[in-house]
């Protein structure tokens, strides 16, 4: 299997309401780790642990909106102890996220290993179970 050469990701995301932005990020599970401001906008770095190699910088616009962008993600939780996947699915339910391909009720009942949410902004994010990646 390769290795990675990529030692540290930021995804910057163009967002019309940052406020709501963070609100929905960190019922993901991200923090804020810092803000900064320019004369013409506002950006917010945030990331799900301080030794994370992986950020999302949120960036609003402060005289006009941006034009459309809807961005993907992919992610795969990590295994904690007794911790795995449906209890990470469970609470991101839990703190206010709907699912697009399921509701809230079946987190626990149904099957799946792929989780669909969308934040205030379209932008697609899903929880999959595992990677199944191709060397």
């Amino acid at each position: 299997m390769k290795k990675s050469i990529i030692r540290s990701c930021t995804v910057k995301i163009p967002v019309d309401n940052l406020k709501s932005s963070i609100s929905f990020y960190k019922k993901v599970g991200f923090f804020i780790e810092e803000t900064e401001s320019t004369n013409y906008s506002v950006s917010t770095k945030m990331k799900f642990a301080e030794d994370s190699d992986f950020a999302i910088c949120l960036t609003q616009a402060l005289d006009e909106k941006f034009e459309e962008h809807h961005i993907s993600f992919d992610l795969t939780p990590a295994d904690v102890g007794d911790y795995g996947y449906l209890d990470t699915v469970e609470l991101i339910s839990q703190n206010g996220v709907e699912f697009e391909n399921l509701k809230a009720s079946e987190v626990k009942t149904v099957g799946t290993c792929c989780v669909i949410m969308k934040d205030p902004n379209g932008n697609t994010w899903s929880l999959n179970d595992e990677f199944d990646g191709i060397d």
